[in-house]
């Protein structure tokens, strides 16, 4: 079960039960009938799946604003799945390892920060 819910200045992911990201404040969400407090959390690393988290995100915009996601980032996403958009966005945004190869987490990481940070809007 994913939630995802954009508020005036904050924006977070409900993955599932226990995954809430960029809240700044702690206040109660009614949802399917349990109240869930949402905590903040202040940076990608306390998520026990980062990459699922930011693969979710990625599947979210290219459902319903894909140009949005293609202008912030300067990259093309045409029929790639999550994780391949998600390689894609960490090679234009030089998030390398040695040798060229494209560091998921990295790139993992700035997503769910620019997320957070309400620079990527849907």
């Amino acid at each position: 079960m994913i939630c995802f819910l954009n508020l005036k200045v904050y924006s977070f992911v409900v993955v599932g039960a226990d995954a809430f990201l960029g809240v700044a404040k702690q206040f109660p969400l009614r949802y399917d009938g349990r109240i869930y407090n949402i905590l903040s959390v202040k940076d990608a690393t306390h998520i026990k799946d980062p990459v699922g988290v930011a693969m979710k995100i990625i599947e979210r915009f290219c459902a319903e604003n894909k140009t949005t996601l293609e202008s912030f980032y300067h990259v093309k996403i045409e029929g790639q799945d999550s994780y391949e958009a998600l390689l894609l966005i960490g090679r234009e945004s030089n998030c390398l390892k040695k040798k060229g190869e494209v560091d998921d987490t990295r790139a993992t990481v700035r997503i769910i920060n620019d997320w957070q940070k309400g620079l990527l809007m849907i």
